[in-house]
């Protein structure tokens, strides 16, 4: 019986990755960008269709073969195109389906092996473009979930204050503006509020954005997404003052979001987001750099097909369009993921050597006191 999966979102994370990874062959991994001319039925079945002529022609056209695409072959009676998803992702093995719309448009392609092929795929699970947007202002609050094509908005936990007014008696901050005091006339706080006008709006108002963080706080530890505010300079810098969500963002968006249509905002967040990828992949880098001259670190990928294999890598740098490669960057990429390695997305060329592939071992492999890999005695030193 056929375990059949149906997603309608990109691949969840590494997990879903590393169980592609472990099923055994054939494998099918089928790559439809949905776009071009006919109706969504016909572009979603026929387009499917297509493909397993294709699949059947690689693979010969034997009765243990027609039984093997039964699956899939049910799956492009029904198959529908959904505009909201540019690309249909289908991977096959014996006892296995799973069909994904992703927002990600991936270049069409079809591969018959002995394991998935999942490298295009790869960079979107590193680096998924999705996240939480908090428009954020004195007079309203609005929390919006996005990805590189959508926004949605989010209900906010009955009896948040949305706003300044809203919120109404404020609990003083604690801090250095606020002096409790027992003596005098009780005019029912108890409390002398120090200092200038501008001085107590900023505590009110960090007042405010604590408890917004208080009540949103849930919902982005549930989700686990990136956090990106929009709010003009003040008050971002008063937000990240009371922010205790450690995935917020540095770079918030300059913009008074009462202003901004939540288009433009959630176009914002994606450049936001893509950046600081771009960030965090040169820190990568940089760190494999100053690793290279007191770690094993493996560049070509001959080696690092072995190393993969053997479960020795504990960090795999890999371009996930790496041309003329990426069979093997695939195998590579796969084995690490199956033995628990650590792995990032980097551009084509950005390791030593303008290559693909750059594997930083658990250990220095050694035989006999004898590296190996002759190769990382001289990478990167």
């Amino acid at each position: 019986m056929t375990t059949q999966i149906i997603r309608e979102e990109a691949l969840g994370g590494l997990d879903e990755i590393r169980e592609l990874a472990d099923q055994p062959g054939p494998c099918i991994s089928i790559y439809l960008p949905q776009e071009g001319a006919g109706t969504n039925r016909q572009m979603g079945a026929g387009r499917l269709k297509t493909a397993l002529q294709e699949v059947t022609r690689r693979m010969g056209a034997a009765r243990e073969t027609e039984t093997f695409l039964l699956p899939l072959r049910k799956l492009a009676e029904k198959e529908v195109k959904d505009a909201r998803y540019p690309s249909l992702l289908v991977f096959h093995s014996p006892g296995y389906l799973k069909s994904v719309r992703c927002e990600q448009t991936f270049r069409e392609g079809i591969y018959v092996g002995d394991r998935f092929h999942v490298l295009p795929v790869l960079t979107a699970v590193l680096e998924p473009v999705r996240f939480n947007l908090l428009a954020l202002s004195r007079k309203h609050v609005r929390l919006l979930s996005c990805s590189r094509t959508r926004f949605e908005p989010v209900a906010l936990p009955e009896g948040l204050a949305t706003s300044v007014a809203a919120e109404g008696a404020f609990d003083y901050p604690d801090h250095d503006l606020e002096n409790r005091s027992s003596a005098g006339p009780d005019r029912g706080t108890g409390r002398v509020l120090f200092g200038t006008g501008a001085n107590r709006e900023d505590a009110y108002l960090y007042n405010f954005f604590k408890s917004i963080d208080r009540g949103l706080h849930p919902i982005f530890t549930r989700d686990g997404l990136p956090l990106i505010v929009a709010a003009v300079v003040e008050e971002l810098a008063v937000y990240s003052r009371a922010n205790t969500y450690p995935g917020l963002l540095k770079t918030g968006i300059q913009r008074s979001p009462e202003r901004v249509p939540d288009r433009e905002l959630q176009a914002f967040g994606v450049e936001i987001l893509e950046a600081y990828y771009a960030e965090q992949r040169r820190k990568t880098l940089k760190q494999f750099e100053e690793l290279g001259g007191r770690e094993v670190i493996l560049t070509s990928v001959s080696a690092c097909l072995d190393a993969a294999r053997l479960g020795h890598i504990g960090h795999l740098l890999i371009a996930a369009d790496g041309q003329g490669q990426e069979e093997d960057l695939n195998r590579i990429a796969l084995d690490t993921i199956l033995h628990g390695g650590r792995v990032s997305a980097i551009g084509p060329g950005e390791v030593g050597g303008n290559g693909n592939v750059a594997a930083l071992l658990r250990y220095p492999a050694a035989n006999e006191g004898k590296t190996l890999f002759p190769e990382a005695e001289t990478v990167n030193r």
